[in-house]
């Protein structure tokens, strides 16, 4: 599963808190037992979530109640004012055969739509929506085998566990993610949370540990993500923990990123990546779009490969098949700030690649201050330490409040600008 084999505590998806809890205190309640549902985790409840979900929705919304028990089910498709609630004890458990999954293809293009094309839970284009109580979501990815190395192929045969498309009041405009967690570790390619083309978004209090990537920023559609603000997280990953990209169609503007710890995961066999992780924090922009007024502060970073990446590219990917050819994005105003990082295990600390701005964005692209990196045999409280602090390529326009010492540069990188002598 691509959000998590199980995310348990409270599970809320909420906009405008006060709005919601109004709807909420004044809603029905409809309990899924009431419209044939089993809980015992060996039938099929499908059909009966859903039949309470279409009752709820019209009849002007409210809750649909999951009590104690294994609810197995496909896919269930949240409709206007509704929200559904697990009680404590309470299970949905995700079917194993993609065949109990509905074929859904948003109206929105997007690159996922070549594989992503099943979900547990699912909603587009509807208004007040949630997931709400101290119950549990177990999408049993483990279940789903990998049986190609091919991208997109090696996803299709595998349903997302929450899938919503261009709702409001709920994942796109307006969000709260308060207080999940996520422990993913089922299957491949298993990211703790995909945040895509999202608008006014609020992320806080999360914990994750994840195979492959952990709090994720895509951009696989015309939608830019912006105005978001993700804090006080912990995140382990056998991947990147804190990641922009790969997808990068329409790009990222005003994203602040602060009070992050990224640690090594608890799961010492990665069946993705590396035990303690390939990069603490990557900024990628590869498909044409913008990456503009970026803000991360306050990071400690221990154990991956590699502290910071960040590149400008050119893969140019489309995000469907007539989509015009991207040109190269835009990458600037990006500021790096308070970055802890120790036991590093490969001999660079911050890798910047194929970085270039064009001529009309004059302004400092990136701006390191206090970025303090230690490795595995040497730990220090400043950037003198047996590794390479910056490794540069094709890059320019960057400021570093720093000296030159354990900086390495290409003869292809120029206007890379020291604030402090050189000693």
């Amino acid at each position: 599963m691509k959000i998590g084999k199980m995310i348990k505590k409270q599970i809320t998806y909420i906009s405008i808190v006060f709005f919601l809890t109004s709807i909420l205190c004044n809603s029905q309640t409809y309990n899924v037992k009431d419209f044939g549902a089993v809980g015992d985790g060996i039938t099929l409840d499908s059909k009966s979530i859903q039949k309470a979900v279409d009752v709820c929705s019209n009849n002007g919304g409210g809750i649909i109640y999951l009590p104690s028990g294994k609810y197995l089910s496909g896919t269930i498709i949240l409709k206007d004012d509704t929200f559904l609630e697990l009680s404590p004890g309470a299970t949905l458990l995700g079917s194993s055969k993609i065949s109990d999954y509905k074929e859904t293809i948003p109206q929105l293009k997007s690159y996922n739509d070549y594989f992503l094309k099943h979900a547990l839970i699912y909603a587009e284009k509807v208004n007040n929506i949630g997931i709400l109580g101290y119950g549990t979501i177990d999408g049993q990815g483990q279940h789903f085998k990998v049986t190609t190395k091919k991208k997109p192929d090696r996803y299709k045969n595998r349903p997302f566990v929450i899938r919503f498309v261009e709702c409001k009041n709920v994942k796109v405009e307006n969000v709260i993610i308060n207080n999940i967690t996520v422990y993913n570790h089922a299957n491949k390619n298993n990211d703790m949370i995909d945040i895509d083309g999202c608008k006014n978004l609020i992320m806080s209090n999360c914990i994750g540990d994840t195979d492959d990537d952990g709090i994720t920023i895509k951009s696989t559609s015309k939608y830019i993500n912006e105005n978001i603000t993700i804090n006080n997280c912990v995140v382990s990953s056998h991947c990147n923990a804190l990641k922009f990209g790969t997808e990068s169609t329409s790009g990222f503007r005003n994203v602040a990123i602060s009070n992050i710890v990224i640690k090594p995961s608890s799961d010492r066999e990665p069946i993705y990546g590396v035990p303690d992780g390939i990069s603490g924090i990557t900024i990628g922009n590869v498909d044409g779009g913008i990456m503009e007024g970026i803000i991360i502060d306050n990071v400690r970073i221990d154990g991956p490969e590699v502290p910071l990446f960040m590149r400008l590219g050119n893969r140019a990917r489309k995000h469907y098949d007539k989509a015009p050819d991207p040109e190269i994005g835009i990458f600037k105003d990006v500021m790096v700030s308070n970055i802890l990082a120790t036991n590093i295990s490969s001999k660079t600390g911050c890798a910047i690649i194929e970085f270039r701005l064009k001529e009309k964005d004059f302004r400092p692209a990136i701006v390191y201050d206090d970025v303090i990196v230690g490795t595995i045999d040497k730990i220090e409280t400043n950037p003198k330490c047996e590794s390479i602090m910056y490794s540069m390529r094709n890059s320019s326009d960057i400021t570093i409040d720093d000296d030159k010492s354990k900086i390495q540069i290409d003869d292809n990188s120029y206007n890379i600008i020291f604030e402090k002598s050189e000693k």
